[in-house]
């Protein structure tokens, strides 16, 4: 049953509506809000299906072709889109917008059937790029984020950096290249992967340990050794643990936590995160990855959920500020200290924001347990858990 003109129009009202509710950034380029951006997203997350086959597809949009002038190119006429889209699988080939005008056909020079090797990609100038696979489901990758459409089900994940940045205004000292291959892995390999759930725990100090894959040396930092880690981990249940290097130690572990933090730590969604978070409580010196079957990625330090939080470093709020108020600069000034929890023993970093005159007793929290940590008098203040090496 074919969808009539009215139907296709009322579906591309609601669908403006779900990429806006779903983290889809109109405000990036101006041309991103028109009529053929639009039928473009539909007709990727809406694909029709030919003699019972859904096929792959791909589209890049860019601000200028500048972006991609060492690539491979075909010019087409407008009205050859519709064949544009049957010979762009969405691997090598791409339908070309520069900007909302359609050009042609573009040719990527190695396949980009990974996020990974997607976002390599990316138009330097800012864009838009459009990935369906076979099986229908179908990436949005825009800037800061990748937003992924699956039988009507809508997940988004972050920007990495971001995320890394995250965890490091939290832990005293990571491995970034080690913190980065985890992520990468994580968020674009494992995240999601239909029916793999994965626990990875990174210990970010030395351990001792016989573990059964270390004479292996696995590692996250090796390329080639990625596609036998993941296919170790899709079929594998429990937890895999990571030394500071990157190398595997040992999977399929059954972690087990304390009674105390079963006090302290509440049922967290499913048995695998609410095992990982008090997991992360008890062992200070890990973060836990956790990775749903349906996708979205939890971070876990200290019996909290980074990857909920949002951290701002304190010089960068001070000079919003700076800037907001520039005739009150040299009023606003920043102060940090370390604060262990009273109730659930884990330390935190406190930041204060002072501006003189607008000062008010402002409460800081413990995120791990919820306590009050103290109530400075300050304009502005962030807790966030923080662990010492």
């Amino acid at each position: 049953m074919h969808e009539s003109d009215e139907q296709k129009k009322n579906q591309k009202i609601i669908l403006v509506q779900e990429l806006k509710l779903n983290g889809f950034n109109f405000e990036t380029n101006i041309w991103l809000n028109t009529p053929e951006i639009i039928d473009e997203i539909y007709f990727a997350i809406a694909p029709k299906i030919h003699e019972g086959f859904v096929f792959s597809y791909g589209a890049i949009f860019v601000e200028s072709i500048d972006d991609f002038d060492k690539f491979e190119k075909i010019k087409l006429l407008p009205e050859q889109i519709e064949t544009s889209r049957k010979m762009a699988d969405g691997l090598n080939w791409y339908s070309l917008f520069i900007q909302n005008s359609f050009y042609g056909l573009i040719k990527i020079p190695e396949s980009s059937s990974t996020e990974i090797q997607m976002l390599k990609f990316f138009p330097l100038s800012g864009g838009l790029i459009l990935n369906r696979s076979n099986n229908g489901t179908c990436r949005i990758y825009q800037g800061d984020r990748i937003i992924l459409h699956d039988r009507r089900n809508w997940l988004i994940k972050p920007n990495i950096k971001n995320v890394a940045s995250n965890i490091s205004f939290c832990v005293e000292k990571t491995n970034k290249r080690v913190l980065q291959n985890l992520l990468e892995f994580s968020y674009h390999l494992l995240s999601p992967t239909e029916h793999v759930g994965a626990i990875l725990v990174w210990f970010l100090s030395p351990q001792k340990t016989n573990g059964i894959l270390e004479p292996l040396q696995l590692s996250f930092m090796d390329e080639s050794h990625i596609k036998l880690i993941f296919h170790l981990l899709a079929q594998t249940d429990g937890a895999t643990f990571i030394n500071q290097q990157g190398v595997l130690m040992s999977s399929g572990v059954q972690i087990r936590y304390s009674s105390k933090s079963k006090k302290i730590i509440p049922n967290y969604k499913g048995t695998r995160h609410t095992s990982s978070i008090r997991f992360s409580y008890d062992v200070s010196h890990a973060i836990v990855i956790t990775i749903s079957e349906d996708g979205p990625v939890s971070i876990f330090l200290n019996g909290v959920n980074l990857s909920e939080m949002r951290f701002t470093s304190p010089f960068q709020m001070v000079r919003s500020l700076n800037q907001e108020h520039p005739e009150d600069k040299g009023k606003i000034t920043t102060q940090s200290q370390s604060k262990r929890c009273i109730n659930c023993g884990k330390k935190s970093i406190i930041d204060e924001i002072r501006y003189e005159g607008r000062n008010k007793p402002t409460p800081a929290t413990c995120h791990t347990c919820g306590s009050q940590l103290g109530t400075p008098n300050c304009f502005l203040i962030q807790s966030k858990p923080y662990e010492f090496k």
